[in-house]
């Protein structure tokens, strides 16, 4: 797994991670699917489709509230109303526009010369190739703005300190829109065969480097010091 530096920058209502996948050798590796899920990623619409009584009666940036009146006989045979109530917990259910709260979703649409993530509290921007200043800029919902992308692969000896870089990213690599929430660059980087995936949920964003096996011989390396 690859840690770049923005990994550390704090952030609030957004967890952001890094994974690197290699591909074995005997299998083909050249497919990237959408993760599985809601095409939203909300789970208001879940709870609401499990049980429509319930309905929200309050909701903010990181919660809502249910609430569902039933009736019921007293002991004297008299109806009595009641209340019923929970409280759903969860970074980023909601962003606010034009000062209501509306639901977020896990939603990357497409503009002439960049991919846009809108329905959330912190939102995103993507650049339409890895080769750019930023592939992303997420200003977020308390102030902070992250902005980033990569720019080469390389290993590092813990022991010794010594790095060497494997690949850097081509000269052009158009991303590719993958519906509802993910923006894949394939081929990205020159001499080694890496498609880099960026996935956008309302309260978390992920950066994947997928390692397709190739001409490059892993087998060269020492797994005991590397």
């Amino acid at each position: 797994m690859k840690t770049t530096p923005w990994l550390f920058a704090s952030l609030t209502s957004l967890v952001v991670s890094a994974y690197a996948q290699i591909t074995p050798p005997g299998t083909t590796g050249t497919s990237l699917t959408p993760l599985a899920g809601r095409a939203d990623g909300n789970p208001l619409a879940v709870l609401a489709a499990a049980d429509p009584t319930w309905q929200v009666g309050r909701r903010g940036q990181d919660f809502a509230v249910f609430q569902k009146v039933t009736t019921a006989p007293d002991v004297t045979g008299a109806v009595q109303a009641q209340t019923n109530s929970f409280t759903l917990l969860e970074n980023g259910l909601h962003y606010l526009e034009n000062g209501e709260w509306k639901p977020s979703q896990d939603l990357i649409k497409s503009s002439p010369d960049r991919a846009v993530a809108r329905h959330g509290p912190n939102k995103a921007m993507f650049s339409s190739d890895l080769n750019a200043p930023a592939v992303f800029d997420i200003p977020t919902s308390d102030g902070q703005r992250l902005r980033g992308g990569v720019r080469a692969i390389q290993l590092t000896d813990l022991a010794s300190g010594k790095s060497v870089v494997l690949a850097v990213v081509r000269g052009s690599a158009p991303g590719e829109l993958l519906p509802p929430n993910q923006l894949v660059f394939r081929d990205g980087f020159d001499e080694l065969r890496v498609d880099v995936l960026y996935v956008w949920k309302h309260n978390s964003f992920s950066h994947f480097d997928h390692f397709r096996w190739g001409d490059y011989s892993y087998t060269s390396l020492d797994p005991v010091e590397i």
